[in-house]
C-alpha cells in the first residue's frame, strides 16, 4: 500500500463531519435489545427531514403498498428497525456529500440505483442465509460503497480521471483504485465506518465486500452476501461506471452464503425487472 497517501487520506476522512446527532441517536436505540417501536418512532420523528424521508419511501411504488402510510410508527413497523437505520444513513450520506453539486464524471443517480439494487439483492440473499438478519444485509447494501462519495469528495481532481476511465473503458474501478494508490473505495469506506462509529459488523462488510476471504470475523456471512449482492447489481446494468463486470465473483462468497449462480442469475434478472422501483425509492430518498 502507498503509506502515505494512505495515511493523508484516513486524516481527510477524520477530519469529515461526524454524523449528524440524529444518526446517532438512531443508532443507540436499535442497538439497545431493549428498544420499542415507539422509541424509534420519538426520535426519528425529531427530525423531519428523515421523518418524511421514511413516509415518502414506504409509500413510494418501491414497496407497492395498497394502503397509505401516514405515520412514522406504522412505517416502522411495516419496514423493521434496521431498514429505517438504513434510510437514515443513506439520507445522511446523501445530504452531507451531495447537498451542492460539485463538476464531477461521478453518476450520483446511478451510485443510488446501484446501492439500492445491491440492497434488493442483499436482502433477498440474507433470507437464506440462517446467521443473517436480511434487514441487516439491507443496511449494508445500502451503504457498501460509501467509499467511493468520500474519494470523490476529498480527492475530486485525482478521482474523476480513474472513474472516467472505468466509465470508457468499462474496467473494474476497485482494481484502477488499487494499482493507482495501494487501496479502494472498500477500505476508505471502511475507514469513514470507522469515523462515524458504524457497528463492526457493517464496516467490516463495506470494507471487504471486494475481498472476502480476507474478511476478519469468519465465517463473515454478510461480507459474503454483500459481495454478491454487488456482483448482481453490475450484473443487472446497474453500476456507478456503467460496467456488467465491475466485480469478480469468488467462490468464497458463493461457499459462506450457501448460494449457487443459478440463484444468482436469477436474482439478477429480478432486478432488472424492478429498475422501476428502484428508481421510485431513489425518488423518494432523494426529493
Amino acid at each position: 500500500m502507498n503509506r502515505r497517501e494512505a495515511e493523508r487520506l484516513i486524516r481527510q476522512v477524520e477530519e469529515l463531519p461526524t454524523l449528524p446527532v440524529i444518526i446517532t441517536r438512531i443508532l443507540e436505540v436499535l442497538e439497545d435489545e431493549r428498544s420499542s417501536a415507539r422509541d424509534l418512532e420519538r426520535v426519528v420523528s425529531c427530525d423531519q427531514s428523515i421523518a418524511a424521508r421514511v413516509l415518502r419511501i414506504a409509500n413510494s411504488a418501491y414497496y407497492g403498498f395498497s394502503r397509505e402510510i401516514t405515520t412514522i410508527h406504522r412505517a416502522i413497523v411495516i419496514l423493521g428497525f434496521q431498514t429505517v437505520r438504513g434510510l437514515a444513513l443513506g439520507s445522511s450520506i446523501f445530504e452531507t456529500f451531495f447537498g451542492g453539486g460539485q463538476d464531477s464524471c461521478f453518476d450520483r443517480t446511478a451510485f443510488w440505483h446501484h446501492s439500492i439494487a445491491c440492497s434488493r439483492c442483499a436482502m433477498a440473499l440474507g433470507r437464506q442465509v440462517r446467521e443473517l438478519d436480511p434487514e441487516e444485509a439491507f443496511v449494508a447494501g445500502l451503504v457498501h460503497d460509501i467509499g467511493m462519495v468520500v474519494m470523490d469528495h476529498v480527492m475530486h481532481d485525482r478521482y474523476s480521471p480513474l472513474l472516467e476511465r472505468a466509465v470508457r473503458k468499462g474496467e473494474p474501478l476497485n482494481r484502477l483504485e488499487r494499482e493507482t494508490w495501494g487501496f479502494d473505495h472498500a477500505d476508505v469506506g471502511g475507514w469513514l465506518g470507522e469515523h462515524w462509529k458504524f457497528p463492526s459488523s457493517l464496516v467490516e462488510a463495506i470494507c471487504f465486500h471486494h475481498r472476502v476471504s480476507r474478511s476478519v470475523n469468519a465465517p463473515g456471512e454478510l461480507v459474503a452476501v454483500i459481495h454478491l449482492a454487488d456482483f448482481c447489481a453490475h450484473k443487472a446494468g446497474l453500476s456507478v461506471t456503467g460496467a456488467t463486470n465491475g466485480v469478480d465473483l469468488q467462490d468464497e462468497a458463493l461457499r459462506l452464503a450457501h448460494v449457487d449462480e443459478g440463484r444468482l442469475t436469477a436474482l439478477v434478472e429480478r432486478i432488472r425487472d424492478e429498475k422501476d422501483q428502484i428508481g421510485a425509492f431513489f425518488t423518494a430518498m432523494s426529493a
